[in-house]
């Protein structure tokens, strides 16, 4: 029984280790503005009728390709990994 306990607590300790980089979403980089605006996009649709403010919700891919051809691959990835 001590063993099972231990095995545990181990693999939950290593999970724990790998989490804080991936957490970060500094990591995270999208490269295509077609990627990042069907992710976009999506989000919003799963987000209808929470009446979120701003254009980062905003349902017209327009708005959204506007914005990822001015920002950063890793901004893409900081603002996909926010609305999630």
């Amino acid at each position: 029984m001590k063993r099972t306990a231990l095995a545990v607590a181990l693999s939950s300790l290593s999970l724990l280790a790998a989490t804080p980089a991936f957490a970060q979403g500094s990591q995270l980089k999208i490269d295509s503005c077609a990627d990042y605006v069907a992710r976009a996009t999506s989000q919003v649709q799963m987000a209808a009728g929470c009446n979120f403010p701003g254009s980062r919700w905003s349902p017209d891919a327009v708005v959204q390709k506007t914005w990822c051809e001015g920002a950063s691959p890793r901004d893409r990835g900081r603002e996909d990994e926010g609305a999630q």
